[in-house]
């Protein structure tokens, strides 16, 4: 069985983020993929006031990327975020399906859509 969690215990996160390279702050958190007992996946991100940022992805499958994409989402949602936005174009055809439109350099929309959206795949 699949399972998406959020990660947001200190010590957790600060381990997650240093396997990313990434150094973790405040205002970050991520949400794991589990199948079974073994990890599959995980989405590092961050939230800004009305907006979520996807940083970091990695997952073996593009399923478990979407995955993670709507767990990080309803997270952000759950806590005031409206706008979820990504700058990292390598992500462009896992966000794109969901619903994201590039503005610009970034990747962005609006959460409640993408979710409602993502309802209806």
């Amino acid at each position: 069985m699949l399972t998406f969690l959020p990660v947001t215990e200190p010590e957790k996160l600060e381990i997650l983020y240093h396997e990313a390279g990434e150094q973790w702050i405040e205002n970050h958190y991520a949400v794991e993929s589990h199948e079974r007992d073994t990890r599959s996946g995980y989405c590092l991100f961050s939230l800004e006031a009305d907006k979520l940022w996807l940083h970091t992805m990695r997952a073996d499958e593009g399923l478990v990327f979407e995955g993670l994409v709507r767990a990080s989402l309803y997270f952000g949602a759950n806590r005031g975020a409206y706008i979820a936005k990504c700058s990292v174009k390598e992500y462009e055809d896992v966000l794109l399906p969901l619903g994201f439109a590039w503005q610009g350099n970034v990747l962005a929309g609006e959460i409640p859509t993408i979710l409602a959206r993502c309802k209806n795949v």
